[in-house]
């Protein structure tokens, strides 16, 4: 997650350079993928934590649309945890609300976002 604020600043910069900078950015390839970091390998808690962390940074870098192509795959996938399928409901109805005032990435990994309740930590 911490590299994903720089790595939409080069879509950018890339963007920029191409003549396209007015286009929108989606995000078509979303999925925690690698060694101990797939979704199957995780808590449902941590799971969660890096769903709100990465989309809450996508949305507040311009990313548009996100597309989590792996959705039913075992490995990759989460159509077979309650939980975080839960989660993903309340991400969606969270981001579209209006509600997130400005997002914001800490050192240490954490994302935290302003709302009329004040800093919520993630």
């Amino acid at each position: 997650v911490q590299n994903l604020y720089l790595q939409i600043a080069q879509v950018r910069a890339a963007m920029y350079s191409a003549g396209v900078s007015s286009l929108e950015i989606w995000d078509t390839e979303s999925a925690p993928i690698g060694s101990g970091n797939q979704i199957a390998d995780l808590t449902d808690a941590r799971a969660i934590t890096l769903m709100y962390r990465t989309n809450l940074i996508l949305a507040a870098k311009g990313v548009v649309r996100t597309i989590f192509y792996t959705y039913d795959i075992a490995g990759m996938g989460f159509s077979n945890r309650p939980a975080i399928i839960s989660a993903r409901e309340d991400l969606i109805r969270l981001l579209t609300s209006g509600k997130v005032l400005t997002v914001a990435g800490f050192t240490d990994g954490r994302v935290g976002y302003w709302s009329s309740l004040g800093l919520i930590l993630i």
